[in-house]
C-alpha cells in the first residue's frame, strides 16, 4: 500500500514538473486579470475618500455612481478590439497589450484633478477589461492539458480576486494617487515576465507555422514526442479553419448557438447574483449595515476570503466538476443572500438599530456569499468558454460573451445603487436571491459537464454526437503507465 502511495506521489510530481511551463505561463498571463481586479474594486476604497468633505477633487453621487460602473460600459468596444487583437497580432502579443492601458490610466489617476480625469481613465480600464476577459480564456484553454484545464482556466478568477484583495488591503490606508502609484507596477512586471512565454500551438496552426506550432506544443507538454497530439490539433485546426467563419455561425450553427446559450446563461446567473455590486460597493455596504468591525476591515476580510475559495476552487474544480459545483455554489449564495435581505428589511422597516445586538450578520452573511459564489459561479463562468467553442470561432464567441457580460455588469451595479437608495437594500438583495433560485434549475437542466472531457468530445455533446468510450482494460493502460 505504502509502495502504490510512493509511485502515485512520484508520478504525480514528474507529471507537475513537465507542465511548470503551462503552470508558469499561466501565472504570468493573469497578471493582467491582477491589474483588472485592481481596476475593478478600485471604488470601493476611493470612493469614501472622494465624497469626503476635504477631497481633493469633490464628486456627487451620481458622479460617483459613474466611476463605479463607466469601466463596464467601456467593454463594449474592448471585446471586440480583444478579438480582433487575438487573431491578428495572436494570443500572447493581444495580452501582453493590454498591460499598456491599464498601466496608462493608473498614470491619468496619479495625475488627477478634475473628476473628468477620472471618469476616461475608469473608460480606459474598461476597453482593456473587455480585450483581457477575450483573450485570456483563449490562450489558457489553448495551451492546458485536459486534466488540469479547469484548474488553470479558475486562475483567471483567482488572479482577479488576488488583485481584488490587493486594493482592499492597500486602498483605506493610503492616498488615492498613491495606491495608484503602487498598483502601476504590476502591468510592468506582465511585460517583463510574460514576453519570455511562447504563443499558444493552436493559434500557430492557425497561421500555418506548423513547425513552431510543434515546438510550442513540445514546451508545453515538457516531452519530445508530442507527435499523437500534434497530428489530431493539427487535422481539427485544418478541418476547423477550412472556411473563414463568420458572426452568423455563432447563431445559426446548431452547436455554436447552444454553447453560446449556454455561456450567457451561465453570466446571466453569475451577474444576477449580484457580484459587481457587491464588490463595487463592498465597503459602503458594510458601513451601512453596521457592525462590530469598520467597513474597510469588512471589506479587507471579504476580498481576502473571496481570494481564498477561489484558490480552494482551484484544486477541487477538476475532482468534482463544473455542473454540481456550480448548483451548490448557486444555493449557497441563495441562503446568504436570504439573511442578508432580512438584516436590511429589519434595518429599514422595524429596527434602525439592529446592529447593536446583531452587528455580527452582515459580514458573516457576505463572506458565507463570497465562499459559496467563488465555489462555482465565480470560476467556472469564466473558464468554461475556452471549452465550449472551436478555435475558428473562439475569438467571436468571447468577445460577444465580453459584451453581454459588460453590460449585464453595469445594470446591476446601477440597478442595486438606484433601488438601494430609494426603497432600501433589502429589494435589490430580494431579487438577487431569487435569480440564485432560478440559475440552479436552469444549470441542472441546461449546463453539460465538461470536466475531465477534451475539446473535440466537448464538441460532440454540443453537436449530439457524443458516444461515452467504455474504460481501458489493464493491457491497454500498460503503455500509458509507462
Amino acid at each position: 500500500m505504502e509502495m502504490e502511495t510512493d509511485v502515485r506521489v512520484k508520478t504525480a510530481t514528474k507529471c507537475c514538473t513537465r507542465r511548470w511551463l503551462q503552470y508558469a505561463a499561466t501565472l504570468a498571463a493573469t497578471l493582467s486579470m491582477f491589474s483588472s481586479g485592481m481596476h475593478f474594486v478600485w471604488a470601493s476604497p476611493s470612493l469614501p475618500k472622494l465624497y469626503a468633505n476635504d477631497s481633493s477633487i469633490p464628486i456627487t453621487l451620481d458622479q460617483g455612481s459613474w466611476l463605479a460602473s463607466i469601466s463596464l460600459i467601456a467593454e463594449l468596444p474592448g471585446s471586440p478590439l480583444g478579438a480582433f487583437s487575438a487573431e491578428y497580432f495572436g494570443r500572447k502579443n493581444a495580452i501582453l497589450l493590454t498591460a499598456i492601458p491599464y498601466l496608462t490610466a493608473w498614470i491619468m489617476i496619479i495625475l488627477a484633478n478634475n473628476v473628468t480625469t477620472l471618469l476616461v481613465a475608469r473608460f480606459i480600464v474598461g476597453i482593456a477589461d473587455g480585450s483581457t476577459y477575450t483573450i485570456l480564456p483563449m490562450y489558457i484553454g489553448e495551451i492546458a492539458e485536459d486534466d488540469i484545464r479547469g484548474k488553470l482556466g479558475n486562475s483567471i478568477t483567482m488572479m482577479m480576486d488576488f488583485g481584488a484583495v490587493f486594493i482592499y488591503s492597500v486602498g483605506p490606508w493610503v492616498s488615492i494617487k498613491a495606491m495608484a502609484g503602487i498598483a502601476s507596477v504590476f502591468p510592468l512586471i506582465l511585460i517583463v515576465i510574460f514576453m519570455w512565454m511562447p504563443e499558444t500551438p493552436y493559434y500557430l496552426l492557425m497561421k500555418g507555422k506548423k513547425v513552431k506550432a510543434k515546438k510550442s506544443l513540445k514546451a508545453f507538454r515538457g516531452f519530445e514526442n508530442v507527435d499523437e497530439e500534434f497530428d489530431e490539433m493539427s487535422a481539427i485546426v485544418d478541418e476547423q479553419m477550412s472556411h473563414k467563419s463568420k458572426w452568423s455561425e455563432l447563431f445559426f450553427v446548431r452547436s455554436n448557438f447552444k454553447a453560446l446559450c449556454i455561456l450567457l446563461g451561465l453570466k446571466t446567473v453569475q451577474q444576477m447574483s449580484g457580484v459587481s455590486a457587491f464588490l463595487v460597493y463592498s465597503e459602503i455596504i458594510f458601513q451601512k449595515a453596521g457592525g462590530l468591525i469598520s467597513g474597510e476591515i469588512c471589506a479587507i476580510i471579504f476580498g481576502f476570503v473571496q481570494f481564498l475559495s477561489s484558490l480552494f476552487c482551484t484544486l477541487v474544480v477538476d475532482l468534482f466538476g463544473r455542473r454540481i459545483l456550480l448548483m451548490i455554489s448557486a444555493g449557497g449564495c441563495f441562503f446568504a443572500l436570504v439573511a442578508q435581505t432580512a438584516y436590511f428589511y429589519i434595518q429599514y422597516n422595524i429596527n434602525p438599530q439592529i446592529e447593536e445586538e446583531y452587528g455580527w450578520v452582515p459580514l458573516t452573511c457576505m463572506l458565507f456569499y463570497v465562499i459559496m459564489y467563488s465555489l462555482g459561479l465565480g470560476a467556472i463562468p469564466m473558464m468554461v468558454p475556452s471549452e465550449l467553442f472551436p478555435t475558428n470561432i473562439k475569438a467571436k464567441a468571447l468577445c460577444v460573451m465580453d459584451l453581454y457580460l459588460a453590460m449585464a455588469a453595469f445594470v446591476t451595479t446601477i440597478f442595486y445603487q438606484s433601488l438601494a437608495v430609494k426603497f432600501g437594500d433589502h429589494i435589490p438583495f430580494s431579487i438577487f436571491a431569487i435569480s440564485c433560485v432560478i440559475g440552479i434549475t436552469w444549470i441542472y437542466f441546461c449546463v453539460p459537464e465538461t470536466k475531465g472531457r477534451s475539446l473535440e468530445e466537448i464538441q460532440e455533446i454540443l453537436k449530439g454526437t457524443y458516444q461515452k468510450q467504455p474504460p481501458l482494460n489493464e493491457k491497454e493502460m500498460e503503455p500509458l503507465k509507462k
